[in-house]
């Protein structure tokens, strides 16, 4: 593991092998591999069944890290390939523990503040980080739309070379 919470990616060997087997069928079907495929494929080739699921584990956990990593050109970061779901237990005193995997894909800073809302029973957290993305989405139409305020200036300066 690197600083960050993603894996390196193996070098060579058996290890390197079921990394490759997961990307080839990833690839292929355009969805992330299964385990079972990934195994039954590494099997085939001759590889341990506990190497090939540890791999799959690190390749998986990598894979669901670099999505949350990738940044497309507007600067709007993706969700990974598919909703993550984990049971959290809430403590005595009503703290709820967030792991490490989903506080990256929520995108929470060194602040660790989260806006919340409770919409038909579910409670529902994201950072500051994810509300503006969400705004500048909302609001980009507007962004693209003439200046009022230019057009009014516009006029005024036209006016004003006529006189």
């Amino acid at each position: 593991m690197v600083p960050g919470g993603n894996v390196l990616r193996p070098k060579s060997g058996d290890t390197l092998r079921v990394w490759q087997i997961a990307d080839e069928i990833t690839k292929d079907q355009s969805r992330k591999a299964v385990r079972r495929e990934v195994l039954k494929h590494a099997m085939e080739e001759g590889i341990q069944e506990r190497t090939a699921s540890r791999q799959y584990n690190d390749w998986r956990r990598d894979y669901e890290y670099q999505k949350v990593q990738h940044t497309t050109g507007n600067g709007v970061h993706e969700a990974p390939a598919a909703p993550l779901h984990l049971h959290l237990q809430i403590g005595a005193d009503g703290r709820i523990l967030i792991p490490a995997e989903m506080r990256r894909a929520m995108r929470i800073d060194e602040s660790g503040r989260l806006n919340a809302e409770l919409v038909d029973g579910e409670l529902r957290l994201f950072s500051p980080a994810v509300a503006l993305e969400k705004l500048q989405t909302l609001f980009a139409p507007l962004r693209e739309a003439p200046s009022l305020v230019d057009e009014l200036l516009a006029e005024r300066r036209a006016e004003a070379a006529r006189e």
